[in-house]
């Protein structure tokens, strides 16, 4: 998938070059927009940033609203690939306020979509639910059936995140028949993915090896990082739940190296917190520093979830030498989950805690 990037990003900069020099204003924004996709997915931040700039200011003189909002969006998918959250709820809200006045519905979709992802990594999931419930309207408005697809599938995602599992399951089944009607590979691999995810929380374990199985039959035509490590996560969250610890850090290794070279440092330390949890049972020397580290990337850039899960794994982990501290991390855990709104959470960690304390 990369060699294709870097294809593109060689035709894009030839285009570039041939738009400055007959002097078409509208190809070069348009050329700088291109550059700076591009270079998101070949995670060049800098140069995203740079060519996003340059297409933000030329949209800006233009005084042409389409290309402004669509440079803010695309700004605000940067410095969240940054882990900068701040900054790309700024650009993302910048991007629908000037969408909701011009009205154009396609874009607005999109853009709906992307600020409910990034209200719900930041741990505001019932907002983050309600633009993404908008953008599913849009989708359904428009009868735009791969948006509909797609959006009915990261709305399961985000309820299997809020602990609400039999609501997960029924927008991944609507997600997966409109895939399977319309032949959606990534969605239905997808869909698969997260049902075996949410079966797997549920502790019925026999239905979620059932989907990844299912998933894994469409393996070999997926080329998406993030839904490769999906599926590695899955599989190492079903191994851990049946006790095969060795399968288990089989396939963090497989999602740690996708996450390395996307470079995704949300995901990288996620990944290094599981690791971490499984290295426990040897004792805590080497584990310390990396749940410290976790934890201090995400209370820097307010990733409250992924801090709760963090408190998490780490007080199961300090529980086998130190009750104490271990139950004084979980309580942080609930704490966090209380500022969320995860009731559902709350009682998975309450009755995990009765289970120990028993």
């Amino acid at each position: 998938m990369e060699g294709k990037y870097q294809d593109a990003l060689k035709y894009a900069e030839k285009a570039l070059k041939i738009a400055e020099d007959i002097g078409d204003i509208n190809e070069v924004a348009t050329t700088y927009n291109v550059l700076g996709v591009i270079n998101n997915h070949l995670a060049n931040y800098s140069d995203a940033l740079r060519y996003l700039t340059k297409y933000m200011e030329i949209s800006e003189k233009m005084g042409n609203l389409d290309f402004l909002a669509r440079a803010y969006n695309n700004i605000g998918v940067t410095y969240e690939k940054l882990g900068e959250i701040k900054k790309a709820e700024e650009y993302y809200r910048k991007s629908v306020e000037i969408i909701e006045k011009i009205g154009n519905d396609k874009l607005l979709e999109v853009f709906y979509n992307n600020l409910g992802v990034l209200y719900a990594r930041h741990g505001n999931y019932l907002r983050g639910l309600e633009y993404m419930k908008k953008s599913l309207e849009i989708s359904n408005k428009l009868n735009d059936k791969y948006e509909m697809c797609d959006r009915l599938v990261s709305l399961c995602t985000l309820t299997i995140e809020m602990g609400k599992y039999f609501e997960a399951i029924d927008f991944c089944n609507r997600g997966i028949e409109m895939a399977k009607e319309n032949l959606y590979i990534s969605q239905l691999f997808g869909g698969y993915v997260h049902l075996a995810r949410a079966y797997t929380f549920l502790k019925e374990l026999k239905k979620a090896r059932e989907y990844l199985n299912m998933a894994e039959s469409l393996l070999k035509d997926i080329q998406e990082s993030y839904l490769l490590i999906e599926y590695y996560l899955t599989n190492a969250e079903y191994y851990m739940a049946v006790n095969n610890m060795d399968k288990a850090r089989e396939y963090l290794g497989y999602a740690k190296r996708e996450a390395d070279q996307i470079k995704d440092i949300i995901l990288i330390e996620h990944i290094n917190v599981l690791l971490a949890y499984l290295k426990c049972s040897r004792g805590l020397k080497d584990v310390r520093e990396i749940f410290e580290k976790a934890i201090g990337y995400y209370e820097k850039f307010d990733y409250k979830k992924d801090l709760a899960d963090a408190f998490y794994y780490y007080g199961l982990c300090l529980i086998k030498w130190d009750k104490n501290e271990g139950l004084e991390k979980l309580r942080r855990c609930i704490e966090l989950y209380h500022q969320m709104g995860l009731g559902e959470k709350i009682r998975e960690v309450e009755d995990r805690i009765n289970e120990i304390l028993s």
